[in-house]
């Protein structure tokens, strides 16, 4: 892992429980700044890549200097970390310009994910490259990537077609194995081979994906869009998307009707992308 310049503000309450920090100073060329009130000097000071605010329960002034920090530093891309979440502070945070906003607890290698995707677009500006796709517009995926390609999926096409045209109704595997001509036994087999995952996977995938899809349009209620791509039970909709996704269905609708900063907008418009398991 290459080192990266970049600031750790720790804005928690509770300083005596330890912080994210301690796990990457072996890692990272990263400096620890608890509470902090004038970013200002050791921005000036330090000249970091990237700045990261931890907060356990944030407060309004804490909130502030985040905000004064991105309307003084517009180019300077902040990561937010909180443990205190709710679909409002993150509304507020993508529209105050956080490049990305992570809720505790998080595991290492989450966080090492996106301290990496972070450190990509530093080194892609550095090397006047374009940069890699704003990925922190919150993530989901399109459904045609899913599944491999059909020739390498021969068995299961018509499984695959089955759920283009099904995937709102109810979808029993027997029925589905059936299309197939298998058993369910040699179809679950035979797909998961095909596939690298189990069906129930990629119907699950598949739907998120159209979900993400009809999110795009702020007017739509979420609970439309769960029943339209084959979910009866709207909690299980909002748990299945978040866990896809990363954030509520709310949250992604929000985000997703808003308008890119530019310093982050990539030169060609990502899709939705998995978020990594």
């Amino acid at each position: 892992m290459q080192a990266a310049n970049f600031l750790w503000l720790d804005f928690r309450r509770d300083a005596s429980a330890a912080g994210l920090f301690q796990s990457l100073a072996s890692l990272y060329d990263a400096h620890n700044v608890p509470h902090p009130h004038d970013l200002s000097s050791h921005i000036q000071a330090w000249q970091p890549n990237f700045l990261c605010f931890e907060f356990d329960s944030p407060q309004a002034n804490d909130l502030a200097v985040l905000q004064q920090t991105n309307q003084q530093h517009p180019g300077l891309p902040l990561l937010m970390i909180t443990e205190s979440h709710s679909e409002p502070l993150a509304v507020w945070a993508f529209r105050s310009g956080v490049w990305d906003y992570l809720v505790k607890p998080l595991t290492a290698n989450e966080l090492n994910e996106r301290l990496e995707e972070l450190l990509q677009l530093c080194r892609a500006r550095q090397l006047g490259s374009p940069p890699p796709p704003w990925v922190a517009t919150l993530p989901g995926f399109a459904p045609s990537q899913a599944s491999r390609d059909l020739p390498q999926a021969h068995k299961t096409a018509m499984a695959l077609d089955f759920v283009q045209r099904h995937f709102a109704e109810t979808m029993r595997l027997s029925v589905v194995a059936g299309h197939c001509h298998m058993s369910e036994s040699e179809f679950s087999r035979v797909f998961k081979k095909e596939h690298g995952h189990t069906f129930c996977e990629y119907l699950l995938k598949f739907r998120i994906g159209k979900a993400c899809e009809s999110l795009t349009d702020p007017s739509v209620q979420v609970k439309t869009v769960a029943f339209e791509v084959g979910f009866n039970d709207l909690s299980y909709f909002s748990r299945t998307f978040r866990r896809y996704t990363g954030v509520t269905p709310s949250t992604y609708q929000h985000v997703r009707s808003m308008e890119v900063p530019a310093s982050f907008r990539s030169a060609q418009h990502a899709g939705c992308s998995p978020k990594p398991a």
